[in-house]
């Protein structure tokens, strides 16, 4: 969600095992930051690093578990829930869950962003992440029990 500035130069490549045949092509010479997105922003003002938990039986690789904070980061800096936005403000600790559901006979991966105080976990929002081709985040809506796509 950064803004930058993104200054490119035309120049002529060669295309390796084609008889090395010229194309015209765009090199990028230089790239400036101009604004901060929402999660560079969340980022400066929050200043921690969200805590996560999973069950040892679901084997899940680095690169999966920083992708998915990626996603959980991405979610918080954008999110309109007040509740969240009350925590992030005080600074308090988020920490998150992942488990793995089935629901209408689709595969989720499940998030539970919550705080934890005095040995209590106060959940503030469930989310459901589709991990097939379409990588859809959707939020849980508890009293309708329905999912909510999250753009």
């Amino acid at each position: 969600g950064d803004i930058v500035e993104i200054r490119w130069k035309k120049d002529t490549i060669y295309i390796a095992g084609d008889g090395d045949k010229p194309e015209l092509a765009e090199w990028i010479i230089s790239v400036k930051k101009l604004k901060d997105g929402s999660v560079s922003t969340f980022r400066k003002n929050y200043k921690k690093q969200l805590k996560y938990n999973w069950s040892e039986e679901n084997n899940y690789s680095q690169s999966y578990l920083d992708k998915l904070y990626l996603i959980v980061e991405y979610y918080i800096a954008n999110s309109q829930n007040q509740r969240l936005k009350s925590f992030i403000a005080s600074k308090e600790q988020l920490e998150y869950s992942i488990e793995e559901r089935t629901r209408d006979e689709r595969e989720y991966t499940v998030i539970g962003i919550a705080n934890i105080f005095e040995h209590r976990v106060n959940t503030i929002q469930w989310l459901y992440y589709e991990h097939n081709d379409l990588n859809k985040l959707f939020e849980y809506d508890l009293p309708n029990d329905k999912l909510i796509e999250f753009e």
